[in-house]
């Protein structure tokens, strides 16, 4: 398998922000995750409309972030989450790690 440059696993100089998203038994059944914390500061601050993700079995899946802020401020990563966890064989008490390569 070729490993696409925007998987955690290539390796490129610059500056790399990981983010840990623990996955839980109500997390892995909704169709979009919310974010917290230092991910979602991120997400924000680029304003990202979207992210690529790929696992290590190979599954890629490209989800829109959803930003809202009435009537209070959340930060999702959309619509198929819960498929994506079943394609990438997760359960609850896995680790996942978001990492996003700043050059």
């Amino acid at each position: 398998m070729v490993v696409p440059m925007y998987h955690s696993h290539f390796i490129k100089s610059g500056y790399t922000f990981e983010c840990y998203v623990d996955v839980t038994i109500d997390n892995i059944a909704e169709p979009f995750l919310n974010v917290f914390g230092s991910f979602e500061d991120y997400l924000r601050s680029f304003n990202f409309e979207f992210i690529i993700v790929c696992c290590d079995n190979g599954n890629i899946n490209v989800f829109d972030i959803a930003l809202t802020v009435n009537p209070f401020k959340t930060t999702s990563i959309g619509v198929g989450w819960n498929n994506f966890c079943v394609k990438g064989e997760f359960v609850a008490g896995d680790f996942l790690c978001f990492k996003f390569t700043m050059c």
